[in-house]
């Protein structure tokens, strides 16, 4: 049933972890960390907005170097914040970085991404304990040199060049050699036999649209794969959205949220 609750939008920085904090007053379970894509923005999260409406708080995470996150960008490092957005979450209290309010939060959670923060949420499954359920938005599964695996139409490397020339700012690469070896498949920390076992017995709700040229139909379907090849006890189920392309907010349609908020809670 979707329904409407007290909202409250401010900021949180804690320890590496940054990012607009969706707090939602019912304080239901569990709250979320929202992992962004990749140059990601600071606009405002839709689904923070929706999800916190109906009782489930959200952190839209910043990426460590990126906005005004402190430290450099690496892949690894985009990882580790997400582990620790997560356990900060699950320590059941965040504070207004401005205001130094503190606000007490459902200390389960759910790990969400979008595009590059789907490959990221897979990657930090494998550290991470409690963490039963992934919610994916349009998700890089994996990347690799065979196009068919990983689905991706995107030049990556051209990705790195408009962040380090036009975004030198907001995003503070560090270890390109490092950013270079992930688009190309062979980055060490993103393989997949480190994070797969870290998938059984969890639950992923996937949500693609069926107009996403950016991440084809062929990288969820060899995920899967690759999950039966490993025998991975894993429940995953993937939503298509006929209309909807790579942007998640086109994914966020009545029927969506309404399997989503179901997700969420269990049914």
């Amino acid at each position: 049933m979707i329904m409407k609750n007290t909202t409250k939008l401010f900021r949180v920085s804690k320890d590496g972890v940054a990012g607009d904090f969706y707090f939602a007053s019912s304080s239901k379970s569990p709250s979320v960390v929202f992992l962004q894509g990749m140059p990601g923005s600071m606009k405002k999260n839709d689904a923070g907005d929706f999800l916190a409406s109906q009782g489930h708080s959200l952190l839209n995470l910043e990426y460590p170097g990126t906005f005004n996150n402190s430290g450099v960008l690496t892949a690894e490092n985009c990882v580790h914040g997400a582990v620790n957005a997560v356990q900060l979450l699950q320590s059941g209290n965040v504070a207004d970085a401005f205001f130094g309010a503190e606000f007490s939060v459902s200390p389960e959670v759910v790990l969400a991404g979008t595009s590059f923060g789907g490959v990221v949420a897979l990657s930090a499954m494998a550290q991470l304990k409690g963490v039963t359920k992934l919610l994916l938005f349009s998700p890089v599964f994996l990347f690799s040199k065979n196009s068919g695996e990983s689905g991706l139409t995107e030049d990556m490397f051209g990705l790195l060049t408009y962040m380090r020339r036009c975004l030198p700012y907001t995003h503070r690469l560090a270890d390109e050699e490092g950013w270079q070896s992930l688009f190309g498949g062979v980055h060490p920390y993103f393989q997949a036999p480190k994070w797969l076992n870290g998938l059984n017995r969890k639950k992923i709700l996937v949500v693609r649209g069926a107009k996403d040229t950016s991440i084809l139909e062929s990288a969820s379907i060899h995920f899967q794969e690759l999950m039966k090849a490993n025998n991975v006890a894993c429940d995953i189920n993937v939503l298509t959205v006929e209309e909807g392309g790579h942007d998640y907010r086109t994914l966020l349609t009545s029927d969506v949220k309404a399997r989503v908020l179901a997700f969420l809670s269990g049914e």
